[in-house]
């Protein structure tokens, strides 16, 4: 009979894969539905701004704001995994 300990040491590891790629998977939709707002809702909404208002939001800096946090991301989710499991620290190769 497995000890609690050991099945704990034997399903953790696919667990932690399991949440990565999870991970990565909404972090990709996320920068997916990033662009399309960027193209769509935003350029409507600089579309029908009224440009007569005392207060006017900078559509360019938003712009540049939400291109900035989906390149982070992209480049995030473009940078290897490392693995860490085998021998980390130790030495091995």
């Amino acid at each position: 009979m497995l000890s609690l300990a050991t099945a704990v040491a034997l399903v953790l590891p696919a667990v932690v894969s399991a949440g990565v790629w999870e991970e990565r998977a909404l972090l990709e939709r996320y920068v997916s539905q990033l662009d399309r707002m960027n193209e769509t809702l935003l350029v409507q909404a600089e579309a029908s701004a009224d440009t007569s208002a005392r207060l006017q939001m900078d559509y360019e800096a938003l712009r540049g704001d939400v291109e900035l946090i989906s390149a982070k991301i992209k480049h995030y989710l473009e940078t290897p995994q490392r693995d860490f499991s085998r021998g980390a620290g130790d030495g091995s190769k």
